[in-house]
């Protein structure tokens, strides 16, 4: 088939601000994925991406967080889609107001886009294609999944699977399908997964403190930001370790611990999602 202008969409949709406009392309877009799945369904998934103009869907090693894991030989399949409320729905049911000022889709390569801005338009795409044609959006995830068990067979290199690296979506149709496969997550909503194969570490909002002791009980470790200036300090407490070295969670030894994640950047302004040394220290005394 001849590629789909949902590209065009996206582009559109990121260029305006006009809430009416925005809602209209949102329905073009929804309109034209639902439309075209089954044609995209009988296609090999290096068509269907050739189709929707993208050069893949997860991405390997694929931001500077996640290549972290190089320095252990583990590469990391994940997947960016366009977080929050900006693809026109919300990927990110539990995040607080607090940690949506500094969500990570304005962090990093996506950050550093200073022509076209084809990072946060395949974004875009990506996550209509999860909300919108969701069937073809599995497909391509599991044919990139089994391309990563295949090169692990050839060169016995780890891998691992993280599917929210700037959402909080539930994949666990597609990780109880590979239960071969290392999968990880950090989540906002207060649950344990039942999967053996996923690995989930609970995230710090700002305002989820009641969650937060929930979830240590049950031994899920605590991702806290940190600012950098206070980031060594807080390192020295006693149920905290250090999980900025690597983005590897599903590797992390310790339970029911904070595991503390430096915020850098330049013009991030300390909030309550964000804490000094002070306050990790509060947290990490009551638990």
């Amino acid at each position: 088939m001849n590629n789909l202008n949902i590209k065009s969409i996206a582009s559109a949709f990121l260029s305006t601000n006009n809430k009416s406009k925005k809602e209209s392309l949102l329905n073009d877009a929804k309109s034209l994925l639902e439309s075209s799945t089954n044609e995209l369904l009988i296609l090999s998934p290096a068509k269907i991406l050739k189709s929707l103009e993208l050069t893949y869907f997860t991405g390997r090693n694929s931001s500077s967080k996640v290549e972290k894991g190089l320095k252990k030989e583990i590469d990391t399949i994940i997947l960016y889609l366009s977080a929050s409320k900006n693809a026109g729905f919300d990927i990110c049911k539990f995040a607080s107001e607090f940690c949506r000022k500094v969500c990570l889709v304005e962090s990093g390569r996506a950050s550093m886009e200073q022509n076209n801005g084809s990072i946060h338009i395949a974004r875009l795409v990506k996550t209509w294609l999860v909300k919108f044609a969701p069937s073809v959006s599995d497909k391509l995830i599991l044919w990139e999944i089994d391309k990563a068990v295949k090169r692990k067979e050839k060169s016995g290199r780890e891998f691992v699977v993280r599917l929210n690296g700037t959402s909080d979506l539930n994949f666990s149709h597609l990780i109880v399908q590979r239960p071969n496969v290392q999968f990880y997550d950090y989540t906002k909503k207060p649950s344990v997964s039942k999967l053996k194969n996923h690995h989930l570490t609970f995230s710090f909002s700002g305002d989820n403190m009641q969650q937060v002791f929930k979830m240590v009980n049950q031994g899920l470790n605590i991702a806290v930001p940190v600012m950098a200036g206070d980031f060594k300090e807080s390192l020295k407490l006693s149920n905290c370790y250090n999980g900025d070295e690597t983005d590897l969670r599903s590797y992390d030894k310790e339970q029911g611990k904070l595991c503390l994640l430096k915020i850098k950047g330049n013009g991030i302004a300390k909030n309550p999602f964000i804490l000094d040394f002070e306050e990790v220290k509060q947290i990490n005394d009551a638990i």
